[in-house]
């Protein structure tokens, strides 16, 4: 049975839900989004549909109590401002000493938890050292395991 639910009184088939499936489970028929039986089991409820729909018309089965929190709304100045931001933006590896304060750290990663995984699975998970000696340990250990792969 499908986990994806729509409210046709919102939905306009914009098709924003259909694009944002990470599954690709989601096709119009009839300018409405629906999920076919034949592959729903596919569905891990991840809640991309939920998310992105602008009109708010889409919705998974989830259990009693749960809900998933909307994507950010972008307007033309937002968007504009993000497009200068990531054109200018370049990796330079270049890092300072000044440590991050281990709240600001523990906020990224706890918003980290909600990026896709492989099946969106969520099962990872972060371990923080503050220890310079541990984390350089950590580094090897990864290059040579890497090295014999």
């Amino acid at each position: 049975m499908s986990n994806f639910i729509l409210d046709e009184t919102r939905c306009t088939g914009c098709g924003t839900c259909t694009f944002v499936c990470p599954k690709s489970l989601l096709v119009l028929e009839n300018g409405r989004p629906v999920m076919p039986e034949e592959i729903a089991h596919k569905c891990n409820s991840c809640g991309q549909c939920t998310a992105y729909c602008p009109e708010d018309a889409c919705r998974q089965a989830l259990d009693a109590g749960q809900t998933l929190p909307r994507a950010p709304r972008a307007d033309a100045s937002t968007a504009t401002k993000m497009d200068l931001f990531l054109k200018a933006r370049r990796s330079y590896r270049m890092f300072t000493a000044r440590p991050v304060p281990r709240t600001v750290t523990e906020g990224i990663l706890d918003a980290a938890n909600y990026a896709p995984t492989g099946g969106n699975n969520r099962k990872i998970r972060w371990i923080l050292t503050d220890s310079i000696f541990k984390t350089s340990m950590l580094r090897d250990m990864i290059t040579d395991w890497m090295d014999t792969e």
